[in-house]
């Protein structure tokens, strides 16, 4: 390898992606050869552009004393450069327990927010970090080992959206061997973490262990992975763009039809779904969301991380909030009152029931006008109107069914039964509109009651 060698791949990745097509850029500092050498390589090209470089460092409080020789390493390195340096020391263990999270993710979640904040703070667009081939290959081998999905396989991306503008990285491409040798060919120092012969933690005991094993396979396995990546993520971009061309020529936001989802074959379904209800799922979520819709239950529903919902509700795969699914689908304003002769209004159900003992000749349409008629001798005691109770059972035709069944079977939706009003008398339910009534008027059966549901006219 040419001394140089680094900095052709390195000025390669950066035009390739257009990494540095920026004015100010902030970077990942730790104090380590990546970072020390990202340094490096960036103080050179930036200074020929004209791009303001500042550094950010994190002392996580995680490894004592070597934690602070971390710390005044960065400060005397940007100091040496000129360059302006930002520290933020957080108590990354107390931060992880209080979060209930783990120290590697908590440590990411501090780094990324302070990032984050100074990149709004001072109006830098882009942050560069020093990710390299080596990462990126245990990246893959991490999440090939969990099962993930093409994108997960994908590795590392070069570069990304992130919260407070765009963070690029330019040794993607590149070897830490390759790293640590640029780093001893231009005399260029840095500091060594100690955790990182740690084998209990997992990223640790694939870079000591798997790795090492895979060369026994392949000399350059990060360089073929490298290839690996760049390969899926094109793929992986192709099947985004159908996926988003789908959602648009069919007006999918939160909510789709059965019929259209049920026609999407495995790749579709994942990008689609996850675009209706915006964050990655789990394989074990797919799996369940599948059934969901091929069952095609009315009301039937899973649980998704984040408070999320997924519904089958009138022939549509919905996703909403469980705020938002309680309140529109469980919640209903109850209502019991008693009825009289006339007209009746029931403001919590939106609809008028007519009470009379002669009969009107009406158009019978379920959900805006429907009737029944009722033998006197049949009602037991005070005839009233109630909203729906868990556990109701309803008989006609000599046999007693669950009200929720009845409901389901005949695929009544959700929003329609809360308000759905049972007529009922000191038996029981007498009718329930759009089933037979209990006691059944012959044709010519004298003293009938007729009753009349319809919509309320505002």
């Amino acid at each position: 390898m040419k001394k140089d060698d680094i900095r052709a791949r390195f000025l390669d990745t950066v035009e390739k992606y257009s990494m540095l097509d920026s004015d100010r850029i902030l970077v990942g500092l730790s104090g380590g050869a990546d970072s020390s050498v990202l340094l490096s390589l960036l103080i050179e090209e930036c200074k020929k552009r004209g791009i303001t470089l500042f550094c950010a460092h994190i002392n996580h409080n995680i490894r004592g004393s070597e934690a602070k020789r971390d710390e005044d390493f960065c400060r005397t390195l940007c100091q040496t450069y000129g360059i302006k340096l930002f520290v933020l020391s957080a108590n990354v263990p107390d931060i992880a327990k209080e979060r209930g999270i783990g120290l590697e993710e908590c440590a990411r979640e501090v780094r990324y927010q302070f990032f984050a904040e100074l990149m709004r703070e001072n109006s830098i667009p882009t942050l560069a970090v020093a990710h390299n081939a080596d990462d990126n290959l245990e990246t893959v081998i991490f999440n090939l080992a969990r099962g993930s999905g093409t994108r997960g396989i994908s590795g590392i991306p070069p570069v990304r959206t992130t919260d407070g503008g765009r963070l690029v990285r330019p040794l993607i491409c590149i070897s830490k061997c390759e790293i640590l040798k640029y780093a001893k060919d231009n005399k260029l120092d840095f500091v060594t973490d100690s955790t990182n012969t740690d084998t209990d933690y997992t990223r640790n005991h694939i870079r000591a262990v798997i790795v090492p094993a895979l060369r026994k396979i392949s000399p350059s396995p990060e360089e073929s992975v490298v290839g690996l990546c760049e390969s899926l993520r094109a793929d992986d971009l192709y099947l985004d763009r159908c996926a988003e061309n789908i959602i648009n020529d069919n007006g999918i936001g939160n909510f789709a039809p059965l019929t259209l989802i049920r026609e999407l074959d495995d790749a579709m379904f994942y990008r689609v779904i996850s675009r209706m209800c915006r964050f990655s799922f789990e394989r074990i979520h797919v799996r369940a969301l599948q059934e969901l819709v091929r069952g095609g239950i009315p009301h039937s529903r899973i649980s998704l991380p984040s408070k999320m919902i997924a519904a089958v509700e009138n022939e549509m795969l919905m996703f909403m909030s469980e705020k938002e699914y309680k309140k529109r689908f469980l919640t209903s304003e109850e209502f019991c009152m008693p009825l009289c002769e006339g007209e009746n209004v029931i403001e919590a159900a939106d609809i008028r029931i007519t009470v009379t003992k002669i009969s009107q000749k009406c158009e019978n349409i379920y959900k805006n006008f429907i009737h029944t008629a009722i033998p006197f001798d049949k009602i037991k005691g005070q005839l009233y109107v109630r909203s729906r109770r868990e556990g109701d059972k309803y008989t006609y035709g000599n046999m007693t069914r669950s009200v929720k069944k009845l409901l389901c079977d005949k695929k009544v939706p959700t929003d329609v039964r809360s308000k759905l009003p049972f007529i009922c008398d000191d038996d029981g339910i007498l009718w329930i509109p759009g089933f037979p009534a209990r006691e059944i008027c012959e044709k010519d059966e004298n003293n009938k009651l007729y009753i009349y549901v319809e919509k309320n006219k505002k």
